[in-house]
């Protein structure tokens, strides 16, 4: 398959830990979550490792995620391109309005118009992909958050944006040799697994407890902030 150019020049492969993966993978979209918040992933185009996950009834092995800016409506989508384990590959795009929830609707009814489609099929296709891609996103939004945490499994680095060097024959990228692999939330994982073993044995310990008094883990939900003085130009933060 062939590799988006942006990916290239920085090669990042992001592995989640597994429980935070789980956890991710499974919060919904809602709520007003500005799309300015993508303009923080960690660098132009990311490649998300998805184990053991079933998508569209295809084994996914992972996908790349990055922002496209589009000529013809002078807007920025969001492109995420598929990669499965049969080789096969799916893409999806999606212009950025508002919130990440009204640009999924939004291109959720422009499938449903059949705008842009040689056949039923084809839009068929991306309506059942666009729905099933929540969890995707949620990922995606992940690596964008302030309170992301992300290491270099031998080293101490932090992932960068691609800078051109200068040569005898203008500004160029030198991609690296081979791909990094980054570790994503190992130190949150930790802590959910023992945060549900100590739920555990409370729970054991306050049997006698009315359920509502038993400790409990909340599901994960997005909080998106604004920072700044209100007189300027806010900026959004997602946690």
């Amino acid at each position: 398959m062939r590799l988006p150019w942006a990916w290239r020049t920085t090669q990042g492969v992001y592995c989640f830990d597994n429980d935070l993966f789980r956890e991710v993978l499974y919060t919904l979209i809602q709520g007003e979550i500005p799309t300015e918040i993508l303009f923080h992933l960690p660098e132009w185009c990311v490649f998300i490792a998805t184990p053991d996950v079933i998508f569209i009834e295809k084994e996914l092995l992972g996908f790349f995620a990055s922002l496209d800016y589009c000529t013809h409506t002078n807007g920025i989508k969001l492109v995420l391109m598929l990669r499965f384990n049969d080789a096969a590959r799916s893409i999806i795009k999606l212009d950025l309005k508002g919130s990440l929830a009204e640009s999924v609707d939004f291109a959720l009814h422009q499938a449903e118009q059949g705008s842009g489609f040689h056949d039923k099929i084809q839009r068929d296709n991306l309506i059942h992909i666009l729905r099933a891609s929540e969890g995707l996103l949620s990922l995606t939004l992940y690596l964008a958050s302030q309170n992301q945490h992300i290491e270099h499994l031998e080293g101490n680095r932090k992932p960068e944006y691609a800078i051109p060097v200068k040569t005898k024959k203008g500004m160029r990228f030198f991609p690296p040799d081979k791909a990094t692999t980054w570790g994503v939330g190992f130190r949150l994982g930790a802590a959910l697994r023992d945060a549900r073993v100590h739920q555990e044995a409370a729970g054991e310990q306050a049997s006698i407890l009315k359920a509502s008094s038993r400790p409990h883990i909340r599901r994960a939900h997005w909080h998106t902030y604004w920072t700044g003085a209100k007189t300027t130009a806010q900026t959004p933060v997602l946690k």
